[in-house]
């Protein structure tokens, strides 16, 4: 038996878009994927572009007919959330997007299904209006087995380049949550304090 390795191309980016973009999957199933970070940064850019706010405006659906019983559908709802997000300007809607969650496509923040299925709905949203090929690092699946590539620096005192480039690439939150905690080089948070700014 032959095995034949994947041949995936790598899509080009502009480099200002790098620290957003990660790697995801596992063996030779990996791919490149953007982050919501990365989809703010975008819509920030578009907002300065072209001098018009975007508003994201997020609607919870909920599925039943006049014979619910509301507190049924909800329950049911809070274990399969799904969300419309509409992104407008002026009260016109330019893209929209829907977003879901449950047991099957959470892993192992299914706790937080809700806030995931917003984020999902609002990421997709933002990906249509924004024209990005790239699939949302949200969209996802992230078992602990199938899960971004991001450095572990709970454990490290200073970061070498190659973990300070995987670190920037990080939520906000992320990024906060660990300023405090390694020794960053001056040149290192001028970077972290460019990138949260």
């Amino acid at each position: 038996m032959e095995v034949t390795q994947k041949n995936t191309k790598k899509r080009s980016y502009p480099e200002e878009l790098a620290p957003y973009i990660v790697e995801f999957g596992n063996g030779n199933q990996k791919n490149e994927y953007i982050t919501y970070a990365g989809l703010q940064y975008l819509k920030s850019r578009y907002e300065k572009d072209n001098d018009k706010k975007l508003s994201v405006i997020t609607e919870a659906i909920f599925l039943s007919n006049d014979n619910a019983d509301m507190v049924e559908v909800y329950k049911f709802w809070s274990l399969n959330p799904l969300f419309i997000a509409k992104i407008a300007i002026d009260g016109v809607v330019l893209a929209t997007g829907y977003g879901d969650a449950n047991e099957a496509n959470s892993g192992m923040v299914k706790q937080h299904r809700i806030r995931l299925a917003e984020t999902r709905a609002k990421a997709r949203a933002l990906r249509e209006l924004l024209g990005v090929e790239f699939v949302a690092l949200d969209e996802m699946e992230q078992d602990g087995k199938n899960k971004p590539k991001t450095p572990n620096i709970t454990s490290l005192k200073k970061l070498n380049d190659k973990q300070f480039e995987k670190f920037l690439k990080q939520s906000d939150d992320y990024i906060e949550k660990f300023y405090k905690k390694v020794e960053f080089t001056k040149e290192q948070k001028l970077k972290i304090d460019e990138r949260i700014a």
